[in-house]
């Protein structure tokens, strides 16, 4: 399962504005009935637009709470995003003094300016008297956002989702202005009333029971997700339980090393020579690494894969090392289970998930790529290698060559590890313990 927060707001905002009357004005559809002759009533539901706002609020709103963490209040992942950000990838106005990202005051600006603009901004974007203050700032956050992360067409998404904020009437004075400069007002015609429009718009009262029953539904379904994670307790951004639709963004920099394990340990040559591994793309085999429900995805298909050829009870383990926002690397999945064999609830944290050592500081990322690789190597020998030395090892009753596919065998060279090619990011999944020095990642905003 891939997610990412803006997909997901684009995809809510799309299914809303499915059950609204988002067409009635200053659309193809009113233009071409007005061109028939038939009449277009400018006046919509009020909740259509309120519905609307509320989830924008919402967004911002738990985007703030979700910042309400030991991490995020320590400066953290911003100051590690900040030091580590490589020149070529700041864009204008930052790019004009880079030296300010590195400074302790900006840091601690960004931290909690960030988390109390998540708070506030929502409301004072419904208050007129602060409409456009609120509007000015954020334009500069979303404008902040694209210069320093690479974060899509989402800053362009929020400063568009402006338009929401506007009062309902806000396009008409301007075209009214504009019509009244082509020709002469008649003395007899009196002034459209902005206000009854608005004021018929705003107090439109809702049209049904069931839309009532919708609306608090929806509403009550999307507050109560983000706080879903205090009943499983532990840290969303290390289990990814009840990180997904909570609006947790900008909160976490993962390091991640993976291997899997096969138990024959002939299994993994029999998957590779076969050339039946299941391929991803590199940017999933970044986010895979650091996530154990992707980890147990993948697991899970490399199990269908074996039951494909008729190799079954062949038993997957993964050794999964991971560093949270500079924590010192720790196992991240139990060496011990058998991921084709485990489930993942979404009302608990899976038992095989390691939880975070609360012990561990943040902040302290590695000094370089060396101490990176003896840091991981050290959990590997430390704690993950003997746990794997514990498994009873099986033996297929067959050679390999029987158990291979009728299909010619491909070359020793396309190995297992290569569903995951060589790319410029530090989370790779490696054929040996040896990880070689990659880039620093710059984060993961989503």
């Amino acid at each position: 399962m891939y997610f990412n927060n803006h997909f997901y707001l684009t995809s809510l905002l799309a299914f809303l504005l499915s059950l609204t009357a988002a067409d009635q004005c200053f659309s193809v559809r009113s233009w071409w009935r007005t061109r028939k002759g038939q009449e277009v009533n400018p006046l919509i539901p009020y909740w259509h637009l309120f519905i609307l706002r509320a989830q924008v609020v919402i967004v911002y709103f738990f985007g703030g709470v979700a910042k309400l963490q030991g991490d995020w209040l320590q400066g953290e992942p911003i100051r590690h995003w900040m030091k580590n950000k490589q020149p070529d990838a700041i864009k204008p106005p930052f790019s004009w003094f880079p030296q300010v990202l590195h400074e302790e005051w900006f840091i601690w600006c960004m931290s909690y300016g960030g988390m109390v603009f998540d708070f506030c901004i929502g409301f004072l974007l419904l208050y007129r008297k602060t409409f456009w203050p609120a509007a000015i700032a954020v334009v500069c956050f979303h404008i902040s956002n694209n210069a320093l992360f690479k974060i899509g067409l989402f800053p362009f998404i929020g400063i568009g989702l402006l338009i929401l904020f506007f009062q309902p009437h806000w396009p008409r004075p301007l075209l009214e202005k504009l019509q009244d400069r082509k020709q002469e007002r008649p003395a007899n015609r009196k002034k459209r009333s902005l206000l009854a429009t608005e004021k018929g718009t705003g107090n439109a009262r809702l049209a049904s029971v069931g839309v009532t029953v919708f609306i608090i539904a929806y509403l009550t379904i999307h507050c109560l997700l983000p706080f879903r994670s205090l009943r499983y307790g532990g840290d969303p951004s290390w289990s990814e339980v009840g990180h997904y639709y909570a609006w947790r963004m900008m909160l976490r920099d993962k390091d991640a090393y993976l291997k899997f394990f096969f138990n024959p340990p002939e299994a993994e040559t029999v998957l590779e020579k076969s050339g039946r591994a299941p391929k991803i793309g590199k940017s999933h085999v970044v986010k895979m690494v650091k996530n154990p429900h992707m980890i147990l995805q993948y697991a899970h298909a490399l199990d269908n894969t074996f039951k494909d050829m008729n190799l079954s009870g062949v038993e997957i383990r993964a050794v999964a090392i991971a560093s949270l926002n500079g924590r010192p690397f720790q196992l991240l999945i139990d060496p011990e289970v058998d991921l084709a064999q485990a489930s993942y609830g979404f009302f608990e944290i899976p038992g095989w998930i390691i939880p975070l050592k609360e012990d561990l500081r943040p902040g302290l990322y590695p000094t370089s790529s060396e101490s990176r690789k003896k840091a991981i190597a050290r959990v590997f020998e430390e704690e993950a290698a003997p746990l794997l030395k514990k498994t009873k090892r099986k033996k297929f009753t067959r050679p390999i060559e029987e158990l291979l596919p009728d299909e010619a065998i491909v070359p020793e060279t396309e190995r297992l590890d290569n569903i995951a090619p060589e790319m410029e990011d530090k989370s790779l999944i490696l054929p040996e313990m040896n990880p070689q020095p990659q880039k620093t990642n710059t984060g993961d905003p989503r």
